[in-house]
C-alpha cells in the first residue's frame, strides 16, 4: 500500500512490548509512495517528553503501558494543549474501550492482530487527513471569532459616537430651545394669558419630554457612567432607573468585587448583558424579584442574574421567540463567548431563570461545567 504525495511522515510509537514495536516496524516497512520515520518510546514519562518537542506527525499509542493506559496519555496530551492526531492501539479488541477513545478524541482505535499494511495505510491517511481538516476548521473559527468580535467592537463605537451626538449636539440644542421658551414664558407672565401663552406652555412641555426620551436613547446606547465612573456604579445606576419603570419588580444587587478588578472591555459586555436581561425579566418573565451578582472568584469573575418569573422549557424555545427578544439568549452567549467566557442559562415552567456569565483567569482547558 502507499501513502500519498511522497510525503515523509514522522511517526511516535509509545509501545511496551519490545516485540509488538518489532511486528510494528516490520508492517510500516511494507507501506511505499512515502518516507517514514519512525521512533519508539517504551513508557508513560519518555511519551509525554516527546510531546512537549512536537517532533511527528501521527502518533501510536498501545492501550496497556504499565501503571497507565493510552487515554491516560492522550488525557494528558490533551490538557497541554496537543492537537495532533494519536492512533490507540490493543491486543485484544474491546468495544467500551473503542467508544472511550473516540470520546476522549482519538483519531482511530486499532487491534494489532488485524493489524495489516494496508489497514495501517488506510488508518494513518485518514488520520493526518482528518487532523487536518480540524486545524482548518479550527483556523476558519478562529477568523470568524475574531471578526466577530471586531463587528461587536465597531458596533459599540458607534453606538459611543451616535450617544455623545445626541447628548452634546442634539441633547443642547433642546436645552437653548427649552431656555429660549421659557425666557418667553417670563415675559409674558405679567400678560393675561391668551391661546399663545398656552401653546407656549405646551412646547415648553414637549421640549422637556423630548429631552428626557433623547437623554433615554442616549443612556441604552451607551451610559456616560460606564467610561466616567465605571461598571458598579453603572450597574446600580441601571437597576435603580429601571425599578423606577417597573416599580412591581424588586431588584436586589450585590456587587463583590473592585473596579479595578473588572478588565475594561468586559464592562460593556456586563452591561449588554444586565440590559437584555433585566428587560426580559420585566417583558417576557414577569418577575417580581431579580438579583443581580458581580462578584470575582478563586478563578474567574462571574455575572449573574436571577429571576422568579415564569421560567420557560429552553427546549421548547424557538429561534423566532429568541429573536423577538431583541439581542436574546443568543445574543448574550455570543457576547459573552467572544470574550473567552463562558454562557449558561438555567430555567424551568413556574420556577424562573438563571443567567450566569463566567470569565476564567486561568486556561479555559482547566474550566469545568461544575465552575459555572
Amino acid at each position: 500500500m502507499t501513502l500519498e504525495n511522497n510525503e515523509t511522515v514522522r511517526i511516535l510509537l509509545v509501545e511496551d512490548d519490545e516485540d509488538d514495536y518489532v511486528i510494528f516496524r516490520d508492517t510500516l516497512l511494507q507501506i511505499t509512495g512515502s518516507r517514514i520515520l519512525l521512533e519508539w518510546v517504551s513508557g508513560y514519562g519518555q511519551a509525554l517528553e516527546k510531546m512537549t518537542q512536537n517532533q511527528y506527525d501521527i502518533y501510536f499509542v498501545d492501550y496497556r503501558l504499565g501503571d497507565h493506559s493510552g487515554l491516560d496519555l492522550l488525557r494528558a496530551f490533551q490538557g497541554q494543549g496537543f492537537d495532533m492526531p494519536v492512533i490507540i492501539l490493543t491486543g485484544h479488541g474491546d468495544y467500551e474501550i473503542d467508544i472511550q477513545a473516540m470520546k476522549v478524541g482519538a483519531s482511530d482505535y486499532l487491534e494489532k492482530e488485524f493489524l495489516n499494511p494496508s489497514l495501517l495505510d488506510r488508518s494513518i491517511r485518514y488520520s493526518l487527513e482528518r487532523s487536518k481538516t480540524i486545524k482548518e476548521l479550527s483556523a476558519s473559527r478562529e477568523e470568524l471569532r475574531f471578526l466577530s468580535r471586531r463587528l461587536l467592537e465597531v458596533q459599540e463605537n458607534e453606538r459611543k459616537l451616535v450617544a455623545q451626538e445626541l447628548h452634546d449636539s442634539i441633547g443642547s440644542s433642546l436645552s437653548a430651545i427649552k431656555f429660549t421658551l421659557e425666557q418667553k414664558a417670563i415675559e409674558m407672565d405679567n400678560k393675561a394669558l391668551d391661546d399663545g401663552g398656552l401653546l407656549l406652555d405646551r412646547a415648553i412641555s414637549m421640549v422637556r419630554s423630548t429631552m428626557e426620551e433623547v437623554r433615554r436613547i442616549s443612556t441604552n446606547l451607551r451610559p456616560p457612567l460606564l467610561d466616567n465612573l465605571g461598571i458598579l456604579t453603572t450597574i446600580r445606576s441601571h437597576c435603580r432607573e429601571f425599578q423606577e419603570v417597573y416599580s412591581d419588580t424588586k431588584i436586589n444587587s450585590q456587587l463583590d468585587i473592585k473596579e479595578e478588578d473588572v478588565p475594561d472591555g468586559l464592562k460593556i459586555v456586563i452591561f449588554r448583558i444586565l440590559q437584555e436581561a433585566l428587560n426580559n425579566a420585566a417583558k417576557y418573565s414577569k418577575a417580581k424579584h431579580v438579583r443581580v451578582s458581580l462578584k470575582k472568584t478563586g478563578v474567574g469573575l462571574e455575572f449573574s442574574l436571577e429571576d422568579d418569573g415564569k421560567g420557560f422549557d429552553l427546549k421548547d424555545l424557538s429561534r423566532r421567540s429568541i429573536e423577538r427578544q431583541g439581542m436574546g439568549i443568543s445574543g448574550m452567549r455570543e457576547r459573552v463567548e467572544l470574550s473567552d467566557g463562558f454562557f449558561k442559562i438555567i430555567s424551568e415552567k413556574g420556577r424562573g431563570t438563571l443567567i450566569r456569565a463566567f470569565w476564567p483567569t486561568r486556561s479555559k482547558a482547566y474550566i469545568t461545567d461544575d465552575s459555572l
